[in-house]
């Protein structure tokens, strides 16, 4: 897919500007990247803690692609000058990605997918699919899916996440229960007021906007693409 001259222009004014943060908790030390007006993990936390696991139940991959978290877990795992992000922290993200049509192609890293659903990385998020931890103690979708834990709740009592797909170039939110385990990206500094519109929000949701046409971006696909809302094998 080729880069309109748009996201390019964002490539160069508010991403790639990568640093690092060591965690006084365990000396590990984390590339992070700005993007837009925040500062973001650009590796998956890997600080373990009580209700965490690595990816596939597997000590050597927690070290390329961090550890698994429980929702309630997650809420307190980022380190002090960190945070959870929430719903408007990912809805911005997106935007500054491209929007949600093309964001998960920007964000994800250009190896470690399967099936030929490698990213562009644009932004240097390097988002790595480390699949997720059933319920039921089972791991699924490690090389498919980047599944990222909001601090943001549903009414029904469900946890929202961001979902990067190997299948296709999007990026939005899905919601799941609690006790299943997903990645961490940490946000630095305190929750700031959010001056997310209403057009993100709706796409962040998967509806069009009726506020703008986005002609620059990529063309819709033919059939509204469904946030994978079970723990199916695939």
């Amino acid at each position: 897919m080729r880069k309109t001259p748009l996201l390019l222009l964002a490539v160069l004014l508010l991403g790639g500007c990568s640093e690092s943060f060591t965690d006084p908790r365990d000396g590990k030390s984390y590339k992070t990247v700005q993007i837009g007006n925040a500062q973001w993990m650009a590796e998956n936390l890997a600080y373990e803690t009580e209700g965490s696991s690595c990816p596939d139940g597997d000590a050597k991959k927690c070290s390329k692609m961090g550890r698994l978290y429980t929702w309630e877990a997650a809420r307190s795992a980022c380190p002090e000058g960190w945070r959870l992000p929430d719903s408007t922290d990912f809805a911005d993200l997106i935007e500054q990605a491209g929007g949600t049509d093309i964001a998960g192609k920007a964000l994800k890293s250009t190896s470690g997918w399967f099936k030929k659903g490698n990213g562009s990385d644009d932004f240097g998020f390097r988002a790595q699919p480390a699949g997720f931890g059933r319920f039921d103690g089972k791991f699924d979708g490690i090389g498919g899916y980047a599944h990222f834990w909001s601090a943001s709740e549903t009414p029904e009592g469900l946890a929202r996440y961001l979902l990067l797909d190997f299948s296709v170039p999007v990026a939005k939110l899905g919601e799941f229960r609690k006790d299943e385990s997903r990645s961490v990206r940490c946000v630095a500094g305190a929750k700031r007021l959010g001056k997310i519109g209403l057009p993100a929000l709706l796409e962040l949701a998967g509806f069009a906007s009726p506020f703008r046409q986005r002609t620059d971006m990529a063309q819709p696909f033919s059939k509204p693409y469904v946030p994978i809302m079970t723990s199916e094998k695939f």
